[in-house]
């Protein structure tokens, strides 16, 4: 339930159940013991005999005066007749009133003179409305009649009235409802306070636990964790600052890795250039200082500076290309890509370099025809490429051989190249695609490689959704193992481009 629900709901408790309780209860009092009974039966459309039953409850006299106004009225003259009724009247606290014409004939108890002014005026206003029961406030006491008109035998006008002093309860009304206001609103008032607080206590509360975890973020802390079960919008909220908490911990996590990066690579890349500058700035300084003396010398000389300045070119484009993946900021343009004739294509283009070390190349496909991939060509082809020259340059055989096959498990392409090099020691395996690791501690540059080439086919490979992996046999050889997803047919990438 929402905040906004229960404050609704506790707002409309707090103001509308107590109105309407006070309205009820004293619209019952008023109609009860000031208004009038009759406008109370017909308001609320209850049968007349209720009224009776309540007004006449344990008096069998009413019932036996109705009774004689039909049978014999000339009863009703009698008064020793009606004296027997006059004990059980007077336990009922009520008065007996008989009337001819104006004139009262009998009355079973006192009744002052002004009660019986009222009750004539009363009993003209009653016949004009047709109502039998009426209600007499004076200033001697209050009084609930009921009155009922017939005919003597010889024709003459009668009436009589059972009046019922209600002045002990009228006055129990009025000293006990003030207090009952009284209470009712100190309830009323309890009440609200405690909703209040028992709203805000479940409001304030978390957003207090929040503040401070506020406070604590913006001081540094981002371990601080928070969590409030709560299946409304303080919870939502607890849910989205604890969400944001995790994304600015891990941003600040990054940052740092990307700083840590920055001064490692800033530090390879020192270190990997100053050989190469050096050798040059050597070579430089000897034909300037005419050491190179003759034209087969000066050529070398020429040709080793031409060779250095390419390597420095060559590292420099992969430390750019590697800065790139590591901050995601290269786009990869994925499209179907046929895996066999993609591969072929990428061993011609290198058959120069496996001709100039007498390596004997072997392709095989288990694929069939027309199998595709999803993949970048451009980067894909780094990866492999790399790949091939890292293995290139560890072939220590006399007979050399690189071997690449294809295959198909599931929904992927796997991609095998395997070489009978040197291999790499097992201390060493895990940590082959980790940027400017080599295999030695003194990090020999005499493969001229730049510790970064097999760190680069990892981010691509990855950045394809597929995976690398490498077994290795030191003095036996390497194998390098490229997982790519297969082209699934109907899908739609040709020409996507996604930032990675």
């Amino acid at each position: 339930m929402s905040i906004r629900l229960k404050l609704l709901i506790s707002y409309i408790c707090m103001i509308l159940i107590p109105i309407v309780l006070v309205i009820l209860f004293l619209h019952l009092l008023f109609h009860l013991f000031v208004g009038n009974i009759e406008e109370m039966r017909h308001y609320y459309h209850v049968e007349k005999t209720f009224f009776d039953e309540v007004l006449n409850d344990d008096l069998p006299i009413y019932i036996n005066l109705q009774n004689y106004t039909k049978e014999d009225p000339e009863l009703l003259r009698d008064p020793y007749f009606l004296e027997q009724y006059e004990e059980q009247l007077d336990k009922r606290r009520t008065v007996l009133v008989v009337k001819e014409e104006e004139d009262v004939i009998y009355q079973s108890g006192r009744v002052e003179d002004e009660l019986l002014v009222s009750l004539s005026h009363e009993s003209e206003v009653l016949k004009a409305s047709n109502n039998q029961q009426g209600f007499i406030n004076t200033d001697i006491g209050t009084w609930l009649y009921t009155t009922t008109n017939f005919h003597f035998t010889d024709g003459t006008e009668g009436s009589y009235y059972l009046i019922l002093d209600i002045e002990p309860v009228y006055s129990f009304v009025r000293t006990v409802v003030p207090a009952l206001v009284i209470i009712f609103l100190l309830a009323f008032m309890i009440t609200n306070g405690a909703l209040t607080y028992v709203v805000s206590k479940h409001i304030i509360d978390p957003l207090k636990a929040l503040h401070q975890a506020t406070n604590r973020i913006k001081s540094g802390d981002l371990q601080h964790s928070i969590f409030v079960k709560r299946d409304d919008e303080i919870g939502e909220l607890s849910h989205a600052f604890e969400e944001m908490r995790i994304r600015l911990k891990d941003s600040v996590e990054k940052q740092v890795k990307y700083e840590h990066n920055r001064k490692e690579l800033i530090n390879n890349i020192s270190h990997d250039l100053k050989t190469p500058i050096t050798s040059i700035k050597g070579y430089v300084e000897g034909i300037l200082d005419g050491v190179a003396d003759d034209h087969d010398k000066l050529e070398k000389y020429c040709k080793t500076i031409q060779a250095k300045a390419i390597h420095m070119d060559r590292l420099i484009d992969e430390l750019l290309l590697f800065s790139k993946l590591d901050l995601n900021s290269v786009a990869f343009h994925f499209e179907k890509v046929e895996i066999v004739e993609f591969i072929k294509v990428l061993l011609e283009e290198m058959k120069l370099d496996f001709e100039k070390q007498n390596i004997h190349v072997k392709f095989e496909s288990s694929l069939d025809k027309g199998e595709c991939i999803r993949a970048d060509r451009d980067k894909l082809e780094r990866s492999l490429r790399n790949i091939l020259s890292n293995s290139l340059k560890f072939l220590d055989k006399e007979q050399k051989e690189i071997m690449i096959s294809l295959k198909r498990t599931d929904h992927n392409i796997s991609i095998m190249i395997k070489d009978n090099g040197q291999g790499i020691k097992e201390q060493d395996l895990p940590n082959v695609f980790k940027r400017f690791y080599r295999g030695d501690s003194s990090r020999n540059t005499e493969h001229g490689g730049s510790g970064i080439g097999l760190a680069i086919v990892k981010q691509i490979i990855q950045a394809h959704g597929g995976k690398v992996s490498i077994e290795s046999t030191y003095g036996e050889g390497t194998s390098f193992f490229v997982t790519l997803n297969v082209w699934e047919e109907g899908e739609d990438l040709n020409g996507e481009d996604i930032n990675y």
